[in-house]
């Protein structure tokens, strides 16, 4: 199933004190996990790839990379620029690393 278009994203700048709603969330798939920068980037990982808002929810991208088939099932950003996901299939044995903000992923396997 898709996120309905429309669906209202909200976001926080003071720990969750306060809500603003920042845009609309794309419909890319089912939303398993998100993630944000101190940057204002939001990274949220879907059945089908990944999505990336670089203005805070107002406006996203599909990121690039070979992302797999199965979708993810985690996404974090560890830095501004550096995150990991984990995909949906354990099967595959790997992970997904970007240096970019999220913008790009590359597999990494696991051993």
């Amino acid at each position: 199933s898709r996120l309905p278009p429309g669906l209202a994203v909200y976001t926080s700048a003071d720990g969750g004190q306060t809500w603003r709603q920042a845009g609309t969330a794309p419909a890319a798939g089912t939303a398993t996990s998100v993630a944000g920068t101190t940057a204002g980037t939001i990274v949220l990982a879907t059945t089908d790839g990944i999505e990336v808002s670089q203005d805070g929810g107002a406006t996203w991208t599909a990121a690039l990379g070979p992302l797999p088939a199965s979708g993810l099932r985690y996404v974090g950003m560890t830095t501004q620029d550096q995150g990991v996901a984990v995909p949906a299939d354990a099967g595959l044995h790997a992970v997904w690393f970007t240096r970019d903000g999220g913008m790009t992923w590359q597999e990494s396997a696991i051993p």
